[in-house]
């Protein structure tokens, strides 16, 4: 397995999706449209792993392949 996985998503468009936590952290709810999800369950690997988070606007917004669930681009 790869220690490094990279998809296609949105910040979820709901009031709840960036939040601050009770321990000072924040939180952020990502939406992943379904063509994305073979890279995003990478992410099941890595619970509980400290990550290095980088985001950036893709120039591709991923929609050209496939479907999205629960995602309004």
């Amino acid at each position: 397995m790869s220690n490094k996985c990279s998809f296609i998503g949105t910040i979820a468009p709901l009031q709840t999706a960036i939040t601050i936590a009770s321990d000072g952290g924040w939180r952020v709810k990502i939406d992943i449209p379904a063509n994305q999800e073979g890279a995003a369950l990478e992410l099941l690997t890595m619970r509980e792993k400290v990550l290095r988070i980088t985001i950036e606007e893709a120039k591709d917004d991923g929609r050209s392949q496939g479907k999205t669930r629960n995602t309004k681009f």
